[in-house]
């Protein structure tokens, strides 16, 4: 399993790096409203989930971009986490998203707990609208999880 996501990280940096030879840097100084659709592997429990991520990103520069964002996971302890979200473009389209969290109390844990969160997003663009695959790390106090899925964002 950790050879594999090496693998599609490494194939998408790749991937991005040579697309953006040959393209013109674009301005990232827009809003950005996005949802991920995700699988969500749980190193803990050893469980596959489905998750969603939604947030709102403010361009700053060409580079750096500032948001907030909300994850769930809907396992059998569903996980609901708010996040404070850097952005850095790479490229027209390859992004990082980076930022603390705090993962709300649940079932098993009562308390408010303190995560970050990572997301490694190649961005298509299709007008207004963009969309890509998404691979994410959320580590926390009580929680390690990996998850793979789309995204899909609207510049406003």
């Amino acid at each position: 399993m950790k050879k594999a996501i090496l693998f599609l990280i490494v194939s998408l940096i790749i991937y991005s790096v040579q697309a953006e030879e040959h393209e013109h840097p674009k301005k990232h100084q827009h809003n950005d409203l996005g949802f991920a659709n995700t699988l969500v592997y749980d190193l803990n429990e050893e469980s596959l989930n489905y998750g969603i991520h939604l947030h709102f990103i403010k361009g700053l520069s060409d580079t750096w971009s500032l948001g907030i964002g909300y994850e769930s996971i809907f396992a059998d302890e569903q996980h609901h986490t708010a996040t404070l979200i850097v952005k850095y473009h790479f490229s027209d389209a390859f992004s990082i998203n980076a930022g603390p969290g705090l993962t709300f109390p649940s079932k098993e844990h009562d308390e408010y707990n303190l995560s970050a969160h990572f997301e490694i997003v190649n961005i298509y663009e299709l007008g207004p609208i963009h969309l890509g695959p998404i691979i994410g790390l959320g580590i926390g106090n009580n929680e390690k999880h990996i998850s793979f899925g789309l995204h899909i964002g609207l510049e406003l």
